[in-house]
Parts: structure tokens; sequence; C-alpha cells
């Protein structure tokens, strides 16, 4: 990985990083307060806001500023500049992709890359100078932002994003502290700055390493910035009032000692062993030797053609090791030009540019051409196939488990239930249970580590946290995984810290809350979508681990989680968490339980445990279980099964939005078959007329003026789904 200071203004010609039809320095003497639309015309007011102390404005104080060069991340370039300035540099910058612009931080990077070689990551940041933040929502205009910096007091630099349009306006803000601090504070900086742009924006500039695109395309508008004289953020304590977290929700920060991140041993460097290959996938030899051998020798004399690109992509796939070396020469030698000193010397030139490397995809791409077929080629991999007996059968080892009769080691299991039902406040509960070895629910755990990923409310979770060690005492083996938000694409960086994280601490469990959270822009409804989730959950259990997915129930509160079948299909253990009822007594229903019994008596009420007091004198809390001994929580009568499905169809029905009469509500029960299956509709007609008579009586749905509602949820415990109803 390589690192260059640069101590001037971030440039735009090719004496930086690559540029892409960059066109010439503009003025340079920060006079320019507003580009873009903008400088057509007079400035917005808020362009001129300068405070009478401008000399000691953080604009003017050089900060660490970061650019990478594209996504990957495998090359920084650190500039000490002035933000005051700095507009013009982002307007000429220009490219005629997205993509193919750098990226910008302000902060501070080491030099030890993730498991994918990328710089760019929350253990790799080391100090900060900024706060970040990415409004691509389209419901707050570059200068209503500003104007709300302005009135706060907050210097900050505006810029529009290449998808930016008046419509639909999109822009990052960059907001200079008066002095470099340390990584743990930028949360609750960037939480002031939630507050002051009133929630607006987007979660992901709430990670530590999360960096930005800076610049145009071509044929696209030109950026719009705006500067902001005022103080640095971490100076205004005053705006902790209005903090707001990555949700919009208020923002409470917590004594770190109360709780644990990520261990301090995982955001330290590896010991050197004189071997830059630990962090990298060890190349697909077989695949590679495949490849080589389908170019044919008189191609392989074509210099520029074939031998240079071929040599180029084995140097990135082996990082200029000598075996890489051996391979290429041996390939080399067939060919009729072959020269063993030119060969050295050309391999020893590669990796020294500061273009985007030639990757292993290059030769896989010309084996291609010339007829290699890569699932051919490729050597059959060892058929884990088995036949066993009976006997075998009978002899062979328990499954093991997490928690005993619940989850078992490598098992993908999801709680799910409504919003605010406790699937937050039960999942640490079971994982801190384990860390501590301790029995849950009357059910044994084997003592093991933990890792809580926080994706959606991690400020709550560290609260829970500090109130199960207040009431337990301490959990040094559980850890609260805070800055995923995204857990899908298969080359995000979250993905990437969390496989890492796995691989170091070899956890017994793992908790990614929520699923809609952690997998963002995920298609829920869409078969090929839920099986990459699926797909990646089964990926972290690789050392034993079981996974536990927080998702949410249908609106219909049916006996699956929400989404396509294929997670339900999927999961080895799903605990459903029926409503409180009328004692506030949850109830977990286990509609699928591959580890033991599924009529196990999960029943708890949500306590709160009180952690200190606020600045005001009133009570700080956190939501707790108290769990309630198997067998003595009173259990509500079933709800018969006629009675629940036509329920069901109700809640679908008002979740589409429409107005619900009677009649409506009658024919889609009996058309449905669900309420009845008989093939008379007499019949069928007679049995939701059974149903909506009961619902009636219990108070469950109410008519007025023939519109029917839901008027609450059932004090009952539904019925498992084979049971069956008269017709």
């Amino acid at each position: 990985m390589e690192h260059q200071w640069v101590t001037e203004t971030l440039p735009t010609d090719g004496t930086g990083p690559d540029n892409e039809n960059a066109v010439p320095d503009g003025p340079r003497n920060g006079a320019l307060h507003a580009t873009g639309d903008y400088a057509l015309g007079e400035p917005p007011a808020v362009s001129n806001y300068q405070p009478a102390d401008v000399a000691a404005s953080p604009l003017d104080r050089e900060i660490t500023l970061t650019q990478f060069k594209d996504a990957s991340a495998r090359r920084a370039v650190q500039h000490l500049v002035p933000l005051r300035g700095l507009a013009p540099k982002i307007v000429e910058r220009r490219a005629d992709r997205k993509d193919r612009l750098p990226w910008l931080k302000l902060a501070t990077f080491g030099d030890v890359p993730s498991r994918k070689g990328s710089l760019r990551h929350n253990g790799n940041v080391t100090a900060i100078d900024g706060i970040e933040g990415d409004h691509d929502a389209g419901t707050l205009t570059p200068a209503e932002a500003a104007q709300r910096l302005q009135q706060a007091g907050i210097a900050a630099l505006i810029y529009t994003s290449p998808s930016h349009t008046p419509e639909r306006p999109r822009w990052r803000v960059l907001a200079p502290l008066s002095r470099s601090m340390s990584p743990e504070h930028r949360e609750r900086l960037c939480a002031r700055l939630q507050g002051v742009l009133g929630g607006a924006l987007a979660p992901e500039s709430f990670a530590l390493s999360q960096s930005y695109y800076y610049g145009g395309v071509e044929g696209g508008t030109v950026p719009e910035t705006l500067e902001i004289d005022g103080a640095g953020i971490d100076t205004l304590d005053r705006l902790d009032a209005g903090a707001l977290d990555k949700r919009g929700k208020p923002y409470a920060a917590i004594d770190p000692d109360h709780f644990m991140f990520v261990p301090p041993a995982l955001l330290e460097p590896p010991e050197d062993d004189g071997d830059d290959l630990d962090i990298w996938a060890a190349p697909n030899l077989d695949k590679i030797r495949g490849a080589l051998a389908a170019i044919p020798p008189e191609v392989r004399d074509d210099r520029e053609g074939c031998w240079r690109p071929v040599g180029m992509a084995l140097h990135d796939e082996f990082r200029g090791s000598e075996s890489g070396f051996t391979l290429w020469s041996e390939w080399s030698a067939a060919g009729s030009k072959y020269d063993a000193r030119d060969q050295r010397r050309v391999w020893e030139s590669f990796g020294k540019g500061t273009g985007k490397a030639t990757s292993i995809a290059t030769l896989y791409g010309m084996a291609k051409d010339h007829g290699w077929n890569a699932k051919v080629a490729a050597p059959r991999e060892p058929s884990r196939l088995q036949l066993l007996t009976p006997a075998d059968c009978t002899n062979a080892p328990a499954r093991g488990y997490i928690i005993k009769g619940l989850i078992a080691p490598r098992d993908v299991a999801c709680i799910f239930g409504a919003p605010g039902g406790g699937k937050s406040t039960i999942a640490p509960h079971l994982g801190y249970h384990v860390a501590r070895g301790e029995s849950v629910f009357g059910l044994r755990t084997k003592p093991g580590k933990v890792l809580y990923v926080a994706a959606e409310d991690a400020h709550g979770m560290k609260n829970r946290v500090a109130a199960l060690r207040r009431r337990d005492g301490d959990a040094p083996d559980f850890y609260v995984v805070d800055g995923v938000t995204d857990l899908l694409e298969e080359n995000s960086p979250d993905l990437a810290a969390l496989r890492d994280a796995v691989e170091e601490v070899r956890p017994a469990l793992i908790f990614i809350d929520t699923l809609a959270m952690a997998f963002r822009d995920l298609e829920e409804n869409d078969a090929q979508s839920m099986n990459q989730v699926v797909c990646i959950a089964r990926s972290l259990t690789c050392h034993g681990a079981a996974v536990v997915l927080i998702h949410h129930g249908t609106k219909a509160e049916g006996s699956t989680p929400r989404g396509h079948s294929v997670l339900n299909g999927a999961l080895d253990v799903a605990l459903q968490l029926l409503p409180a009822d009328s004692e506030r007594i949850i109830r977990g229903r286990l509609s699928k339980n591959r580890n033991g019994p599924p009529d196990l008596d999960i029943a708890f009420r949500v306590a709160s445990e009180e952690l200190g007091r606020d600045d005001d004198g009133d009570a700080i809390t956190a939501a707790i279980v108290d769990e309630l001994p198997a067998g003595t929580a009173p259990r509500a009568p079933r709800l018969p099964v006629g009675q629940r499905e036509a329920l069901a169809m109700l809640l679908e029905l008002e979740a589409s939005g429409q107005v619900v009469t009677e009649g409506a509500w009658r024919d889609e029960c009996i058309e449905s078959r669900r309420v009845s299956q008989s093939e008379d509709r007499d019949n069928r007609k007679r049995a939701f007329n059974r149903a909506r008579t009961g619902l009636f009586r219990a108070g469950l749905v109410v008519l007025s003026d023939d519109r029917v509602t839901v008027a609450r949820q059932p004090d009952f415990e539904w019925p498992d789904d084979d049971e069956g109803d008269d017709q």
C-alpha cells in the first residue's frame, strides 16, 4: 500500500493522482464564495457570511485531507491544505464517469490495508480533521443547509454531487475542526451536524471511514459550492442538546466505559512477518495456470498486446512476489522472443505507477478469447459426498449447542416481529448470557464470544448493554460492533471489516440488528437479493459461529419473516415475538427449530434499568429483559384458525391503504379459501360469518358505517400452522 504527503493545494493537473480531463486551475485566493449556478448572479446572503474574527476560522487552518484515486483505495495521498479556496478545485475536477472521480476524506489514515487491500476502512483511521456528511434524499437544498449552518455558527463547505438537480438536491458538507482529534469523537460531532441539518444526512455519514466523490462529470452540471464561515463544530458544545443520530432520532451518548466495542487489538497493525501476502487471499494457481496455458505461444510474443499485460496481471495478483515472476517467466519462455534479463527488468518496473492496477481479470479475459472455459478447465473439487449406514448415523457426534435446544454452531437464525416488539431487547439478552456462560430462559449455554452488529440503533444498543452490565455483571467477551451500514455488496468495506473481526475474534454467536439496516438497498421480495443475504450470513459461520438476523415480521403478523420465502426456507431457527398481551407479556413462538422442540416456553416482560441521571436530574434508563420462568407465564387462550386468518386478511387489506368494507372483507376471505377450504361457497361463507362474529365479540374488530377496522391486537396465542379448523 502506498501513501504520499503533499503540502500544497489539492491538484487538478497531472502532478497528483491521475486526473481525467482536468481543466486549468481557477481562482486560488478564496474570494469566491459561491460557484456553479450561484456564480451567475448575486450569491445568496449565506455565501457571504463571515463573523468578525474571520482569521480564526477553521476554514483557514491547514488540515489533513486524504485523497483516494478510486473506490479500491489502495493508494492514499494526504494533503495539508486549508479548506478555504478548495471550492474552485472541486468545480474544476472533471471525469467522463462518476466512478472515475477521486474520493476525499478529512482524516488521516494509517498504512494497514483491509483483507482486500483497501486503506479506506474504519480500523485504519488514526485522526480526524473534519466531519463529512451526505444528503441524498432531495429534501433540503444546499442554500437551505447553508442557512442552517450559518445560524448555528458552523464553518463548512458545501458542494453538490454529480447527480444533483434543483428538483432533487444532492450535496455533501465538509465541516473542518479547530484541531485534529482522535476518531472516537467523530460520531458525537456528526450527531451535532445531523441535528443542525434536521436529520437530513444519510445514515452512512456516520461511518468513520466513509469518503465521498468530488468533482463533476463531463456533459453534466457544474458542481455548486458554498463556503460558510464560523467556528469549528468541535467547539460548539451547545449543539449537543439538539444532536440527532443517523436515523434522525435524539442522540444519547453513553460513557464508553459501560460497554465494549470491537477490541483494540483488531485495530492495530498485524505483526510484520516479512510476507505481505498474509492480507490477501491466496492466488488460485490451478485457475491461473489453466488460463496461461490457453494462450498460444505465438501470441505471447506480442509485447504490448499480450506479454506485458499478462505480466502486470500476475504482478498484481501475486503482489510482486518471486512466485508470480517465476510463473510469468516459465510462460514467456515458450515464445520466440524470451529474454531472461529483460523479463526481470520489466517485472521490477511494475507497480510503480499511479494508474489503476491491471488485475488478474485481464489474464482471464485474454484466455477466454482463445477458447478457455474456467468452469471446464478448473480441476474438480474433491467431493464431500458421504454414504452413511444406520450404524454410522447412530454413532455420529452430537451437533453441539450454543443455547441448548435453540441455537447450534453454524446455524443461521432469525428473531422477527413487529417494530417495537422487543426484538432488540431479547437479542442482546441472549448474547450477553452466552458471553457470560449463564443459562437463559432455563436453557444451558456454552460460553463464547459474541459480536453484536448494531446497524440500526447503536446508541440504544450501547445503553441496553450498559444496563445488562449493571444488572448482571461484566461480560468482556461481548462486543458491540458499530459503524456497519452495508453488508450486501461483496466488495463492501463493512463486510470485509466484519469478516476480519470474525477471523480474529472467532465468536460463537453473531447478531445482525437489523437485517434491513445492515443490508442497505436490499430488495426484500427479490429471491436473488434475499439469497445473497443468506449466503453472506452463511459465510460468517465459517469458524463455527451461529448468525442471528434481527428482522421485521409481515404486516399481517404471519408466522414467517418479512420478505421472500428464500430467507425462511434457509433458516435453522425462526423465533417470532408475538405482540405483548394485556399483562405486558411478550411470548416467543418458534415457527422453526432444527435444534430442539418447537414449543419452548420463552416469555418475558420488558423492564427498565436506570443508568444514571442527566443534566436535568432525570433518570437515564434502558430496556432490558425480565425473564418469566418456564410455565409461570399465563397462556392466553388460543385464537381459532378461522378467526386468525380472517383477522390476518383484514390486516393485509388495511395495509394496502384502502378503506375496507365488510363486503370486501367477506369476499376476500371467501374467495381466498384461507378461512375455510371447503369446495362449497356457502360453507366458506358460513365459516367466515362464524369467524367474523367471534372477532366482533372479542372486540378485535369493529364495524362503523359499513367500514370494518382492526380495533386491537389479540391477547391470544396464535395456533401452529398445521392445526385445522372446522369447515
